[in-house]
């Protein structure tokens, strides 16, 4: 899963919006949008303030080399 997709699903399952969280960053809902859909590269800090936001572990959001631009898949047994 796309750190993107996993931010859409964070909002959905909490029953929040893309607006909501935009607001939330600081952003304008177009500028969430273009940093989610890869059309504008993200700040460095992106997605630890997603996670703050959305209060999960920024790990969450950590690439790895076989899943470019990819959600670090979960650990047995890690806490979530």
């Amino acid at each position: 899963m796309r750190a993107s997709e996993a931010v859409e699903a964070l909002l959905e399952a909490r029953g929040s919006t893309k607006r909501w969280l935009a607001a939330k960053l600081g952003l304008t809902p177009s500028a969430l949008s273009r940093y989610l859909d890869g059309s504008r590269p993200t700040p460095p800090d992106f997605y630890l303030r997603v996670a703050d936001v959305l209060q999960v572990p920024e790990s969450l959001f950590s690439k790895q080399e076989s899943e470019p631009g990819g959600v670090r898949p979960p650990t047995e047994g890690a806490a979530a």
